[in-house]
């Protein structure tokens, strides 16, 4: 801060006083429009806490839980008259420009999703086509669990999960059909036992009341012709 100033008529200077200290200004340099001076980034601060960064940072790149962002700046134009508004617009997150107040020179954005972002500051007042935008990009990284390789994990670890059931669902398709198979087989020998036991039951009941009579007849006979015809028939019911 400068507490006097002094113009020299023989060096034809402006000097400007402080402690310990004084400045020499060529009065004869052109003025600057305070209009054309660039915006400056003066501060950031990322979740409450000051972040060192140059006035002409051009990009901020923060951790997924770094995402509460607030960006102090000016045009560093220190003139009386000096009222100005600017607007911003954080591409990727609101494309419509927000106005501030006059005397604000903070843009804040809290719980910002990750992604990549581009903050947008101009002057409120002007042509479009004429006024100076700066810009800021941001990225804003995904968290461990969120990035390509761990999505990549969860896809393959979901294939080969899709993969087993798949092969346990054909193996008890597989299984069910053999036991579908094995049970049709097992009834048709069911079923031809069945029908054998009934067939044999109804041989059995006649050949029984053959075959008793038949070895009384034997037991009896004397003619051995007839005895050799009797024997020849007994043979022949028991193989029945």
């Amino acid at each position: 801060m400068y507490t006097c100033i002094y113009y020299d008529y023989v060096q034809q200077k402006v000097l400007l006083g402080s402690v310990d200290e004084y400045v020499v200004v060529n009065p004869d340099l052109s003025l600057v429009d305070g209009n054309s001076v660039g915006i400056s980034i003066t501060g950031i601060r990322v979740n409450n806490e000051s972040r060192v960064a140059s006035h002409d940072i051009a990009r901020l790149k923060l951790a997924h839980d770094e995402n509460s962002i607030e960006i102090r700046f000016s045009d560093l134009s220190y003139a009386l008259d000096n009222r100005k508004h600017y607007e911003y617009r954080l591409v990727g997150y609101n494309r419509e420009w927000t106005m501030l107040a006059e005397d604000n020179n903070k843009i804040a954005f809290v719980d910002i999703s990750p992604g990549n972002y581009t903050l947008e500051l101009r002057q409120a007042k002007g042509d479009d086509d004429n006024r100076d935008v700066r810009r800021i990009e941001i990225e804003i990284s995904s968290p461990w669990y969120a990035s390509w390789w761990a999505i990549s994990a969860y896809v393959a670890i979901g294939l080969i999960v899709l993969l087993l059931v798949v092969r346990f669902l054909r193996r008890r398709s597989r299984e069910q059909q053999e036991r579908i198979e094995r049970e049709r087989v097992l009834e048709a020998v069911k079923q031809r036992m069945d029908f054998l036991t009934g067939v044999s039951h109804e041989f059995k009941t006649p050949l029984s009341m053959i075959i008793g009579p038949l070895s009384k007849l034997i037991a009896d006979g004397r003619d051995s012709k007839l005895q050799r015809t009797l024997n020849l028939v007994y043979a022949n019911a028991m193989k029945l």
